[in-house]
């Protein structure tokens, strides 16, 4: 097994296993064939004790492997299918930086475009004034890098007001106070500057990045199953609710489901494994220019490496395996975890998810994707 060295962050038959409830089937389609990896995937499942673990392989801009196994919650006795939602958590970032780039296509802004020329009403501090968009996407904005530890913000995002209205507040708390560190002069991760940047394109186009996401990267990618927050919200056990790293089943309604609303650009969508692979394929084509949402030009900026091996919402790696660069990122709202690596010159990648966030899931989830690589 090949060792994949992924830097963690906060983030034989054909497939016939089908939903209990049918809304959660593509509409009117053919059900693709991919070879069921569940068996295989259950020898880690137990040997890591998650709840439950689902993983795809695409392969030329389809899914060539698929299984899920175990419980929705350890709880019940509802068993994961193929079509079950699963949070992604910061794999979202990826999703939030092809907007973006979508939308500097379209000249509504560049990557250089200052936090002075998007927000020119907010009084912000001064060594916020140069900071531009791809710095922002890039972690080199010196932003927070962690939002709770500033309770009067936090506290605001956690609030039943629009959630346009909360990032606005966001952006003034983070704009008006010191940066952690200089800006563009030190990586640091930070969910903030995602926050930032999607409060902008809200306040260039008057809507929501809800809205946003859902008309110009979910729908035309036909990602019917995409959503924003818990993938049970109504905790009816008919998608896997997250669990705590002692493996306590967390109640999507009565308990903690997800992050704040107002972090969703850098990190609240879920979806299903065929679903997020319909957008890692078109990652795939993205890097290589080959896309039909962006422009090739602006493809190459969202995987251009700033430093500390980021680029816009991605890690990119070299790694021999590859033939070449790979781009990755892991994601977890702390209950659910998944991680995705691509791989262009072979035109495959790898995805992983699982409803708990333990010390050792990210090493369960590695070792998956290990057992995939050529």
């Amino acid at each position: 097994m090949k060792t994949i060295l992924f830097p963690f962050f906060l983030l034989g038959c054909t497939a016939n296993k089908q939903p209990e409830d049918t809304a959660n089937d593509p509409d009117e389609e053919v059900l693709p064939d991919w070879l069921d990896i569940s068996v295989e995937l259950e020898s880690t499942r137990t040997e890591y004790s998650l709840p439950a673990l689902g993983a795809a392989v695409i392969q030329a801009g389809e899914i060539t492997k698929l299984g899920t196994v175990g419980l929705r919650s350890t709880s019940a006795t509802s068993e994961v299918t193929d079509w079950d939602k699963w949070h992604i958590g910061s794999c979202t970032k990826a999703m939030t930086s092809t907007l973006t780039a979508m939308y500097i296509d379209e000249g509504l802004l560049s990557w250089e475009t200052t936090l002075a020329e998007l927000f020119p009403s907010i009084e912000m501090q001064e060594e916020y004034e140069a900071v531009t968009v791809r710095m922002l996407l890039s972690h080199y904005g010196g932003t927070w890098s962690q939002l709770t530890t500033h309770s009067s913000t936090w506290n605001t995002m956690l609030n039943d007001d629009n959630v346009m209205d909360q990032r606005q507040q966001v952006v003034t708390d983070v704009l008006t106070s010191a940066p952690e560190v200089t800006p563009g002069t030190e990586w640091l991760y930070s969910n903030a500057g995602f926050i930032i940047v999607g409060t902008a394109l809200e306040n260039l186009t008057g809507n929501s990045w809800e809205n946003q996401m859902q008309e110009k990267l979910f729908d035309p990618l036909s990602m019917s199953s995409c959503g924003f927050g818990p993938q049970d919200p109504n905790a009816s056990l008919e998608h896997p609710w997250g669990h705590r790293p002692d493996g306590t089943p967390i109640d999507p309604v009565q308990g903690f489901g997800d992050n704040p609303p107002a972090l969703g650009p850098a990190g609240t969508v879920h979806c299903n494994l065929p679903d997020w692979a319909k957008f890692i394929a078109e990652s795939l084509k993205l890097y290589r220019g080959e896309s039909t949402l962006v422009s090739a030009l602006n493809s190459q900026e969202i995987f251009s490496v700033q430093g500390n091996n980021y680029a816009a919402g991605w890690f990119v790696f070299e790694r021999n395996w590859a033939q070449g660069e790979v781009f990755t990122h892991s994601g977890s709202n702390t209950i659910n975890y998944a991680v995705i690596w691509g791989a262009p010159e072979l035109d495959e990648a790898y995805l992983a998810v699982t409803n708990i966030a333990s010390d050792s899931t990210a090493n369960a989830l590695d070792s998956v994707v290990a057992s995939f690589l050529p």
